[in-house]
């Protein structure tokens, strides 16, 4: 198998025969989908250690490594890493709007949890239709902060949902190429 990009490369996973991830020394995250013979790096929030990789299917994956990051792709190439920004208490449950808005490609989104438990952040188009699931995760109390990369998505409007059980917040994006 050819190292992709010369990185030298310790970690490589196969959930299935011809799709697997790869990571390394200099943080990038490759990606093939033809057993290995041609790798596509990746868009991962920050470069750092590939330690390891662990998929529940071609699309459902965690990649880990250096300084603690645990990054999440939901769609098999989208990496989206969730970093707390404040280790205050809110007060309130609260989306903040994205920025830049408009924007191309890449944004920042931030929100505020007041409630120990699992959160979703999704993007739904104009018609309500779900076009990406950004995170599904268990969160404690505090501010955080996602860098989403849109880059699969078309320009247009698109709206993005905060929510846990008991509560939901919506905000809207533009994404412009």
């Amino acid at each position: 198998m050819p190292y992709p990009n010369n990185e030298l490369n310790y970690s490589v996973f196969f959930p299935s025969l011809n799709t697997g991830y790869c990571g390394g020394t200099t943080g990038y995250t490759f990606k093939t989908t033809n057993g290995g013979f041609n790798w596509i790096q990746q868009v991962v929030p920050s470069n750092g250690f590939r330690r390891d990789f662990n998929f529940i299917n071609d699309s459902l994956g965690w990649s880990v490594g250096g300084g603690g990051q645990i990054y999440i792709t939901t769609n098999g190439g989208t990496y989206v890493g969730v970093e707390p920004i404040s280790n205050e208490i809110p007060q309130d449950f609260k989306l903040g709007q994205n920025y830049p808005n408009p924007f191309n490609t890449e944004t920042i989104i931030e929100f505020a949890v007041t409630e120990r438990t699992y959160y979703r952040l999704e993007i739904f188009d104009v018609l309500g239709k779900k076009v990406d699931e950004i995170m599904n995760k268990f969160l404690n109390v505090g501010e955080y902060k996602i860098s989403y990369n849109a880059g699969m998505l078309s320009s247009g409007t698109y709206f993005y949902k905060l929510s846990s059980t008991e509560l939901q917040q919506t905000r809207k994006f533009i994404l412009i190429k």
